[in-house]
């Protein structure tokens, strides 16, 4: 502010003496003609001095140096599931439906060690009860780090939402198959999700409406829920029966510290467990545990360069990588040859890997953040780079020309995060986000990574990831 107080100050003596200084040479003349070329002489002068003191504010202003920060801050540690997603189309179909007796639903996902399923699906005679796996999910891998497969029903039970008031199986004027429109049942006096005893409501056991098998091959788990209720099934009032048909339902992948469908003893939280529960609409609960998914995790060590407008400092958008170092960044997270390349050609450059309260360099986890400063003048842009640790060549950067720090000669501050974008380095085939053998934190000296020939362009790889506002934070201050 003191800077900038200066330079209005100095433009406006400058510009208030060229105008006393012209009054003075345009003084009282008698002489008509003498006072007519002294006007045009007076004019030119003035323009003249005018044109000198604009040029030289300009310059001065041009010169002058502002100390920027720049926060780098890793956010995602509100993405808490490895996967997520609906299954809802019957295997063989086209279109999303019930499953009945002889259907099943098939969906398949990539976990790691730690890593657990859960999954929930309607018991479509009913107002809200659901067939799902305990609120922790089911474990994926057993204690000796073997994929578990085989038949998992037995985790899945019976479960009441406690959202609408409980009628007779298969004759409710409230459920799904009869009721008039969606979320037409009186609520529910008991609001509390609990676990149900089939035997105790005049339900069929779990294991005689539905299969879950789990399979694995090739490092992917597959989940096979087959329908294999009768039309003996269920006995209604009048002792006649039916089939125990269920709807299309939701997944999640996540630890064992996260419960991302439900709670026990508690009510439902609002996030789209009614809607499947009431009425076999996955929809909205899928919407919110994708808002949770994506591959958290760390950012690496980055590099950073002040430059003009017109040049592209670190790569050009869908041209080929230009071997300065990008590579290494964006596959390994090693920022030294891309910072010696910098450091030679451009005046301001630099690197950042010491997240801050740290005191050695290592990748930000979620909650760290990197920091870093340097001085630009108006006119400069500046361009980062740090990789996506859990990729094989993805990097977080803003466009190819670079970030404006001045805006009409303002200096930029405040949060920037929406001028940051995902960005595929093009040299290393991508695999599936934090799951692929050959990214830094899977990657052994066995594995070979596939290198790709191609171009730097934002990501599009047929892969999920979140928007760039759910991994980091970027804000731009004054020092």
């Amino acid at each position: 502010m003191m800077k900038t107080n200066f330079i209005q100050w100095f433009v406006m003596v400058t510009l208030v003496s060229t105008f006393g200084m012209n009054g003075c040479d345009g003084g009282n003349d008698d002489d008509g003609d003498m006072s007519s070329e002294m006007d045009t002489v007076t004019d030119t002068s003035t323009d003249t001095a005018m044109d000198t003191a604009m040029d030289t504010a300009t310059d001065t202003m041009s010169l002058m140096k502002t100390l920027f920060r720049v926060n780098i801050r890793n956010i995602s540690d509100s993405l808490v599931l490895g996967d997520s997603g609906t299954f809802s189309i019957p295997d063989g179909a086209v279109a999303p439906a019930p499953a009945f007796p002889g259907d099943s639903y098939s969906f398949s996902f990539f976990a790691g060690m730690e890593d657990r399923l859960s999954l929930a699906t309607m018991f479509v005679h009913s107002n809200d009860w659901i067939l799902a796996t305990p609120p922790e999910g089911i474990p994926l891998f057993d204690q000796m780090g073997t994929p578990v497969t085989g038949d998992v029903t037995a985790h899945v039970k019976l479960y009441d939402v406690g959202t609408e008031i409980n009628q007779p199986i298969g004759e409710g004027g409230d459920q799904p198959v009869r009721q008039s429109g969606p979320n037409t049942g009186e609520m529910d006096a008991n609001a509390q999700i609990r676990m149900l005893n089939p035997m105790d409501v005049g339900a069929p056991p779990v294991e005689e409406v539905i299969r879950v098998l789990l399979s694995h091959e090739m490092g992917m788990f597959t989940i096979h829920i087959e329908n294999i209720s009768t039309d003996m099934t269920i006995e209604l009032y009048d002792m006649s029966t039916t089939s125990a048909p269920v709807s299309p339902g939701v997944y999640a992948i996540h630890t064992g510290d996260v419960m991302p469908l439900f709670t026990l003893g508690a009510a439902d939280g609002g996030h789209g467990l009614e809607d499947l529960a009431e009425d076999g609409d996955p929809s909205v609960l899928a919407e919110y545990l994708l808002g949770m998914t994506g591959p958290a995790g760390p950012i690496a060590p980055g590099v950073f360069v002040v430059h003009h407008g017109d040049t592209s400092a670190l790569f050009t958008e869908h041209q080929p990588d230009m071997s300065h170092g990008l590579e290494a960044l964006a596959e390994d997270g090693n920022p030294e040859m891309l910072q010696m390349y910098l450091s030679n050609m451009f005046e301001t450059s630099g690197a950042f890997n010491m997240p801050v309260g740290k005191t050695e360099a290592t990748p930000a986890f979620p909650g760290d953040s990197y920091s870093f400063t340097f001085e630009a003048s108006a006119g400069d842009y500046l361009s980062f780079a740090t990789m996506l640790v859990k990729s094989n060549d993805l990097f977080f950067s803003p466009m190819d020309k670079g970030l404006a720090l001045f805006s009409n000669g303002t200096p930029v501050v405040g949060d920037v995060t929406d001028s940051i974008h995902l960005w595929d380095a093009g040299t290393e085939v991508n695999e599936v986000p934090g799951f692929g053998p050959n990214q830094p934190l899977n990657q052994t000296d066995s594995t070979a990574p596939i290198t790709e020939m191609g171009q730097v362009m934002m990501v599009d790889d047929g892969f999920f990831y979140p928007e760039v506002n759910r991994f980091l934070q970027v804000t731009i201050s004054i020092e």
